[in-house]
């Protein structure tokens, strides 16, 4: 991932770099990716039915938009209230 970032960011290809290339597989002995959480169905539902909506409103709509799909990320960024 890294040399594809580098390569995309600066135009530099580390290939053509072995001691580097030696150098972060060293680094990176032992290293284990995290996953990600995954909220159930009856998590989701939990949320919604259990949580105050003074505090978590905002949140809740979030999380209705995201899993009927109505929304991409940059989509709920733009979002905006207008109070009349």
């Amino acid at each position: 991932m890294l040399k594809t970032t580098i390569n995309m960011k600066h135009n530099i290809n580390i290939g053509t770099y072995p001691k580097l290339q030696a150098f972060l597989k060293r680094k990176s002995t032992g290293f284990k990716s995290k996953k990600s959480k995954v909220l159930t169905s009856t998590d989701i539902k939990k949320c919604i039915d259990e949580a105050p909506n003074i505090q978590y409103f905002v949140t809740k709509v979030v999380l209705i938009f995201r899993i009927t799909g109505a929304y991409r990320r940059e989509e709920l960024r733009n979002i905006t209230i207008k109070y009349k």
